[in-house]
């Protein structure tokens, strides 16, 4: 993404600089979505011996299984009509897709490295959420700080028979937005203004969020930035593979005999030689693949690796005896970096909720993300984890109920509703006695 200090929407350098960003960004979307498909580059030209095990997408779909294994919980921590109002973000979370939706951007996410949503106002008072595909937008944003001082989005339709290309700009201007649109016949002439509209709230229309953060530029980081790796371990996986194509099947020898001398016989598959020093063997290929096998080893666990990825081992009673403790201490390097990913983008979700709140409600909603475990846990170890907490004073009944996916208020309304109605029937809550 290009770096600037001020908008200038003509200045040739910028719209230099902004035309090769697109490029480069399509251009790396395509080299990325390819591995994900498992477009890989073949090693041999004879297709028989070539290998393709798709790391690339065991490790996309790993890290998106784990980020997003239900739909995490809105919760609102203003005062006032929390209830209502979390009730409508969950609708429209519900109505964009839900755990869909968010699957859906985590897995651009994850190929990609950042990730692009168009919060859509209409007129009926529905909310529409875009994915926008990351090549393309770009951002051109302060090289000291990182903030965003414009998008820019592209897009092309035809218009009488001809392809037009367009191009919008949100550009942040003392606390607002202002959205510049412009066109030009597909990619010649100058960029001619066609609108512009103020946007009047803090948070833009467009927003956005990096996978992972890198650490020289505004966008992040994919996951499969070492791909290339992958390319390296089906190439040692197609030699093994043709190693033991041509060397490991057994080979049929004959010793103190022409081939002449065989003769076939009435006894279906018999075959004799005149000879009697004459012998057949048969030898059985044996080769030597474990120093292969082991480089093989080593580098899927380094692709792995370097993604921070812990793959269910093929056993799965394993873990059958296993505490919750135990169950982490194994997945530690992975739940570490899925943590790093619920930040980043728990952010974009705040932001999308913020803006929808200030839109459609008014107001600038202080918005928690609470998300589901990733992992089984045990019921029994952690309900008296948070027991013991509640005992202690450590913990309210409220958090509680958050931790376990509960909504405290219904719950509570429902339980006075139960005791109201045992009471009218003669029961006593305090004692279980009619």
């Amino acid at each position: 993404m290009p770096t600037a200090l001020e908008y200038l929407p003509h200045d040739k350098e910028q719209r230099a600089a902004a035309d090769k960003a697109f490029e480069d960004a399509r251009a790396l979307m395509e080299k990325y979505v390819k591995y994900y498909q498992g477009k890989h580059k073949a090693h041999f030209k004879n297709s028989e011996d070539n290998v393709v095990i798709n790391l690339c997408r065991i490790v996309v779909d790993a890290i998106v299984d784990f980020l997003m294994p239900q739909m995490p919980k809105i919760v609102i921590n203003d005062d006032g009509i929390v209830e209502e109002a979390e009730a409508y973000l969950e609708n429209i979370w519900v109505e964009n897709g839900g755990a869909n939706f968010l699957r859906r951007l985590a897995q651009i996410g994850s190929i990609y490295g950042h990730v692009f949503v168009r919060v859509w106002f209409k007129d009926d008072g529905k909310v529409n959420l875009y994915p926008i595909q990351p090549q393309n937008v770009i951002v051109f944003y302060d090289p000291d700080d990182h903030e965003v001082l414009w998008y820019e989005q592209r897009w092309s339709s035809k218009e009488r028979g001809k392809k037009v290309e367009y191009r919008q700009d949100i550009v942040r201007q003392d606390g607002i937005w202002l959205i510049h649109v412009y066109k030009r016949n597909k990619g010649v002439g100058q960029w001619e203004k066609v609108e512009t509209q103020e946007w009047r709230y803090p948070i833009s229309p467009l927003v956005d969020w990096a996978h992972l953060q890198a650490v020289d530029r505004y966008t992040g980081e994919s996951e499969l930035r070492h791909a290339e790796l992958n390319d390296q371990i089906n190439a040692v996986a197609s030699d093994i593979k043709a190693i033991l194509r041509h060397h490991a099947s057994p080979r049929v020898v004959g010793f103190g005999f022409q081939t002449g001398e065989v003769q076939e016989t009435a006894i279906n598959g018999l075959w004799t030689i005149p000879n009697p020093d004459a012998r057949v063997e048969v030898l059985q290929g044996v080769p030597q693949l474990d120093a292969a096998q082991k480089f093989y080893d080593t580098l899927v666990q380094s692709f792995l690796s370097e993604s921070k990825v812990v793959l269910l081992p093929s056993d799965i009673r394993q873990f059958s005896n296993v505490t919750n403790l135990g169950i982490r201490a194994t997945y530690l390097q992975m739940l570490s970096k899925i943590e790093v990913l619920r930040r980043n983008y728990e952010r974009g979700i705040r932001q999308i909720c913020r803006l929808i709140g200030l839109v459609n409600l008014g107001t600038d909603l202080d918005v928690q993300v609470l998300w589901a475990d990733a992992l089984p846990t045990n019921m029994i170890e952690q309900l008296t984890l948070i027991e013991r907490q509640i005992g202690l004073g450590l913990m309210s009944r409220q958090t509680a109920s958050k931790i376990l996916g509960l909504d405290y208020g219904k719950e509570q309304r429902q339980i006075d509703i139960e005791l109201l109605n045992d009471t009218g029937n003669g029961f006593e809550p305090s004692t279980g006695v009619l």
